[in-house]
């Protein structure tokens, strides 16, 4: 067990760290708390933590003053900055003092593990999740996250369910599991999960098949398995965030349905606003309000989740970008590559190397 300190003036946000922490099952104990800068520094003399999260602007001496002053005497030590400032200058300064990571409020189960990996490697210990966790944990933290999971599906809830889904892959990664149990899992998951989506919404299930098995099987590194996975929950939750917000707003729900059966064509915001009887410009603003996105961004998200799943069934390129709505075959190639990273031919090429 690692031990940390905080040093930072709200004492509910130093009791709602200790109980993320436990919580979450990580690998790190609170051995104590400062609420100013000059009771921190003697705080970290007596306990010599392994990181000190703390806050900028405190009373007495601000944080970045503090780091300074440990880091001479404790050079081994851990620093995260933590503040609802988001400022370049205390950024650059913190750089400069070799804080490992910048933690900004409110803090989020998600912002908080980041950052403690984040220590771990500054550490010089694992990287990524595998130090985050307990050996002996880690089989219960995977099974309490795959329970969280089910059960925002099963309560038709989005939530963090991606983050939820993100930890998941991190730890079956820290379990050290083999690329064929990792398949194995991910799959056998995957199916449980929308058994439970396909009860609440039968008319879904056409857009979201069951995923074949001999597609995980062809996956040859677990880099391939996680994209799977994420992508294939990713369609979940924004299935179930679209019923979200039909609830709110019956009109965006009608368009999230219209243009998830009809991407293959060439949808424009004008033919949109004549359908549900908007403007263009007032609907442009409703759906970025509602759904977080551009309608483009929607739209763009929708084709690259169906091409990346076509390009791994082995349609040629050229089919593809005919499937999913693009008539020009190289505008479609360039809006691949700046989604996913790799060229279709690349992404495609990789699987078939393989």
């Amino acid at each position: 067990m690692k031990s940390l300190v905080i040093i930072d003036d709200e004492a509910l946000l130093v009791r709602g760290i200790s109980t993320m922490l436990e919580k979450e099952g990580l690998d790190y104990q609170v051995t104590g708390a400062a609420g100013d800068g000059l009771t921190g520094l003697s705080l970290i003399r007596e306990k010599k933590p392994d990181v000190a999260f703390v806050d900028i602007r405190m009373p007495g001496m601000d944080g970045l003053e503090l780091i300074e002053k440990a880091k001479k005497e404790f050079p081994e030590l851990v620093f995260v900055i933590i503040s609802g400032y988001k400022k370049f200058e205390y950024a650059r300064k913190g750089l400069e003092l070799g804080v490992c990571a910048y933690l900004d409020k409110p803090v989020t189960r998600g912002k908080l593990r980041s950052a403690l990996k984040a220590a771990e490697e500054a550490m010089g210990k694992n990287t990524g999740a595998k130090g985050i966790y307990p050996k002996e944990n880690l089989g219960q933290r995977l099974a309490a996250v795959q329970q969280e999971i089910i059960e925002l599906v099963g309560q038709k809830k989005a939530g963090d369910g991606m983050e939820r889904v993100n930890e998941y892959l991190s730890l079956l990664e820290a379990e050290e599991t083999e690329l064929a149990e990792i398949r194995n899992r991910c799959f056998q998951f995957l199916c449980t999960v929308l058994g439970i989506f396909y009860e609440q919404w039968k008319n879904y299930e056409k857009e979201l098949a069951f995923p074949s098995y001999q597609n995980v099987v062809n996956l040859q590194t677990k880099e391939e398995v996680e994209e799977y996975t994420r992508t294939l929950f990713a369609r979940i939750f924004d299935k179930i965030s679209a019923r979200s917000l039909g609830s709110s707003h019956r009109i965006i729900l009608q368009i999230l349905d219209y243009i998830n059966e009809n991407y293959r064509r060439d949808i424009g915001l004008s033919e949109l606003a004549d359908m549900v009887k908007m403007t263009p410009g007032y609907l442009s603003i409703l759906f970025k309000d509602e759904v977080g996105v551009t309608y483009v961004k929607y739209l763009t998200n929708v084709r690259m989740d169906h091409a990346r799943e076509l390009l791994r069934e082995g349609y040629k390129v050229s089919q593809v970008s005919e499937m999913v709505g693009y008539s020009n075959y190289r505008y479609f190639c360039d809006v691949f590559k700046r989604e996913v990273g790799k060229t279709p031919t690349e992404y495609r090429g990789n699987i078939r190397k393989r």
